[in-house]
Parts: structure tokens; C-alpha cells; sequence
């Protein structure tokens, strides 16, 4: 955690940024060649670029101000006391302005793998009615990969020692929840070869094989893939759909799995 820390303290400098830098020079550069040009008759101009400076400016200092807030909190963030790092944490999130400052936190909390942290940002996240949906969007993607991740190493033969993300599955599905009109592949059990019954690992109340359009009630979470499984790899997943939620089964495949049994895995439609 502190080498991954340490490695931002470099965007900590009271520096700005090379874009905010590059920004600031073409304005300066274009208010000092059009104010002698244009003359009075457009002094208009000069105004627009010169607050439209002055603004680049401000959110340059404000990004500064919010890296340092970041550094001087380093120490309870990556202590021993988890008091403290949580009351960092939080305070830290009520100083982010912008949906960037946030994302920063939240990849600071979840790659601590420090269960406070991470359940802190976790109930900041859920209860913040002022993100956006692509910014939710975007944590979805992120927390995907994680589960997806945590997914093939835990079957991985000999694989020990795998991190706890029962936090990101939980905030994973609560984002989900959130969401309309989703759509994606799920895992609805397995079955015999020829057989149209699914075995006890089934995702679903029914005991059998679903057919078009119907209307099933999933029995546990399940994870929401964006395409069916190839012989090579698993969809990516794009959210976590809870128990209890009705989805209506759009199309069906089976997945040989050996001589005798096969994964079955539907498309399907999420009802509000």
C-alpha cells in the first residue's frame, strides 16, 4: 500500500499539471497578441480569454490543493489505526469537488485491501445522489474486472491466500441495482447431457431449463456478463444481479463442460 501510494506523491508537487500548464500558456499567449490587435472594439474578447484564464488558473490551484490534502493524510491513511484512516478518508471525500478527485479516492481505498477503507468509500459511493452515471459506469467496469479477476484465481489449482472483495461485490451489485434496462449473459446451472434439469449450483428457482421469454427468479447473486462464454474465455462482466430480481430469458446456450454435463448459461433481460 505505501509503495502503490507513494508512487502518486510525484503529482503532489506544487507544479501544475503539463495540461493545466500547456492550457494556461495559449491563453496568456492569445490575450497578449489579440489585446494590441483588436484594439478597444474587441476588448470583449480579451475579457472572455482573460477569465476563461483566470479559471484554468483556479482549477489548477484547487487540483494542487487537493493532491496535498491527499499527502498530508498519507500517514493515517496507511497506519494502524483504522479509526483514523477511515476519518481521513471520509474528510478527504468531503474536500473532492469533482468526480475525478472521488474516482482518486476510490482507487486509493480499494487497492489498500483495507476492509475499513474500502467499506468506508464503499457507503460514500452508495449514498452520494450527486454522481453521475458514467462515472457510476466507470466504477462498474473497475469492480468487474476485480471480481472477474478474484474469480479466475480462485480456480486456479493450488491458488491460496486470495484477497476478501466481498466489499466491491456488494457496492458491484448495489451499482448494478441502480441501473435501467440492463441486459446480459448469465450463469444458470449445470445439467446432465440430454437432461433438461439443473443441478443444485443453479442460479434460478426453477429446476429446469428455462425457455424463451420466460420469466425466471434468480435464487442467489449471480454475475452479469456482457456475452456468452467461448471456448476461451468468459464475458466480461458489467454488473451483479441479486437474489430475488425477475429476469425475462431471452436465448439459451450450453457449454460442454466434459463427456457428461454441461454449463447452461441464458441472455437475458432485467425487469425493474
Amino acid at each position: 500500500m505505501n509503495g502503490q501510494l507513494a508512487m502518486s506523491d510525484k503529482a503532489h508537487d506544487n507544479n501544475a499539471s503539463p495540461s493545466n500548464q500547456t492550457m494556461i500558456n495559449r491563453l496568456q499567449i492569445a490575450v497578449a497578441v489579440m489585446v494590441p490587435f483588436f484594439g478597444i472594439v474587441n476588448t470583449w474578447q480579451s475579457q472572455y480569454l482573460q477569465t476563461q484564464l483566470q479559471q484554468v488558473k483556479q482549477e489548477a490551484e484547487r487540483k494542487q490543493q487537493f493532491a496535498g490534502s491527499i499527502q498530508s493524510q498519507l500517514n493515517n491513511l496507511t497506519g494502524v489505526d483504522q479509526t483514523k484512516a477511515k476519518v481521513a478518508l471520509a474528510s478527504l471525500y468531503t474536500l473532492a469537488r469533482e468526480e475525478g478527485d472521488k474516482a482518486i479516492l476510490f482507487t486509493i481505498a480499494i487497492v489498500s485491501q483495507n476492509e475499513e477503507l474500502k467499506q468506508t468509500i464503499a457507503s460514500l459511493v452508495a449514498d452520494d445522489s450527486s454522481l453521475s452515471q458514467v462515472f457510476k459506469d466507470k466504477l462498474i467496469s473497475k469492480l468487474g474486472r476485480i471480481v472477474d479477476i478474484s474469480g479466475r484465481g480462485s480456480s486456479t489449482p493450488g491458488s491460496k491466500n486470495q484477497p476478501d472483495i466481498s466489499t466491491e461485490k456488494r457496492l458491484l451489485e448495489q451499482l448494478t441495482q441502480d441501473k435501467k434496462n440492463l441486459s446480459g449473459w448469465i450463469y444458470l446451472g449445470k445439467t446432465a447431457t440430454g437432461s433438461n434439469q439443473l443441478g443444485q449450483d443453479r442460479t434460478i428457482l426453477s429446476t429446469t431449463i428455462p425457455g424463451m421469454n420466460q420469466l425466471v427468479t434468480l435464487r442467489t447473486s449471480v454475475n452479469l456478463r456482457d456475452s456468452a462464454p467461448t471456448n476461451r474465455a468468459l464475458g466480461s462482466i458489467q454488473g451483479i444481479v441479486g437474489k430475488g430480481t425477475k429476469a425475462m430469458v431471452q436465448e439459451i446456450k450450453s457449454k460442454p463442460i466434459d463427456g457428461s454435463s454441461a454449463a447452461v448459461w441464458g441472455k437475458v433481460a432485467i425487469s425493474d
